[in-house]
């Protein structure tokens, strides 16, 4: 990572790390494990079984493991970091009534399911010296029925400045179920679809043709 840093700033460049846990959207196939989720109960449409409900021991290993990565980060002198909670990662999952079912202190209102989120921040916010911003990648909507709407990433955005947040990128969609909320173009239908399980392809790839005015 010093490295890395160090050929970006060579070139008068600035760099800052994003902090991702891919939850559910991913397979067994890639990480070797059942994938994680806020419920276990949502269908992942990148593997034929269910995603496991994470338990409180789970939930806190997250925190715990990005707050380390974010020490490292600060070690290797980065310029900033950003915690992803966008487009159906597990963050952003925690955060959407769509897809977090829970029932504890996790979910069951908005205040709980921004909880872990929000404890994220706070421990982050230990180990980073004030001249390293912290931003957080929150979707504006999930481009679903219950899911994330304008109206409620708002109060998601007044709670992270309340918390000390220095800057949040918009974005918008969930890569497994409205992928194209968040992009524009043409859709590269074929060649995402290659990327699927084989039984799914066709039926993938022709979902997301209709995507596309171009098809």
């Amino acid at each position: 990572m010093k490295e890395l840093i160090k050929a970006v700033t060579s070139v008068r460049g600035d760099i800052a790390f994003q902090l991702s846990h891919a939850g559910m959207s991913t397979s067994r196939r890639l990480i070797g494990t059942t994938p994680l989720a806020p419920s276990g109960n949502v269908a992942n449409p990148y593997s034929s079984s269910a995603p496991k409900e994470m338990n409180e021991k789970d939930i806190l290993d997250v925190i715990d493991s990005c707050t380390k990565a974010a020490s490292r980060a600060v070690k290797a002198h980065v310029k900033a970091i950003q915690i992803h909670s966008a487009h159906g990662y597990l963050l952003s999952r925690f955060l959407s009534p769509f897809f977090n079912h829970r029932h504890d202190e996790w979910a069951g209102s908005d205040e709980n399911r921004f909880r872990l989120l929000k404890e994220i921040v706070v421990s982050l916010k230990k180990v980073l010296p004030n001249n390293k911003p912290l931003i957080v990648k929150l979707n504006a909507s999930d481009g679903l029925p219950r899911g994330i709407t304008p109206k409620l990433a708002a109060t998601h955005a007044k709670w992270l400045e309340e918390l000390g947040v220095d800057a949040i990128e918009l974005s918008a969609g969930i890569v497994s179920h409205s992928v194209f909320n968040m992009c524009r173009g043409n859709v590269p239908a074929s060649e995402i679809a290659q990327a699927q399980p084989e039984k799914y392809r066709n039926t993938i790839e022709e979902s997301l043709k209709k995507m596309d005015g171009n098809h």
